[in-house]
């Protein structure tokens, strides 16, 4: 089971399509928003879209 928690850096396929590096911003039941690192506009993804090496940071345990 992965681990998804604020503030985590990953990289996630929005839900328009569009391939997103940042930060996570707030978690919901089946989607999460992440915030870009390059333009710094929000992003709706789906969980189910995450795979491990999509992670650019160690998760915690």
């Amino acid at each position: 089971m992965m681990k998804l928690c604020i503030g985590m850096k990953l990289k996630a396929v929005s839900v328009h399509g569009d391939y997103v590096e940042g930060e996570v911003l707030s978690i919901y039941q089946r989607t999460f928003v992440i915030v870009s690192t390059k333009d710094a506009k929000r992003y709706l993804v789906r969980l189910d879209t995450l795979s491990e090496d999509l992670y650019t940071q160690d998760v915690p345990a």
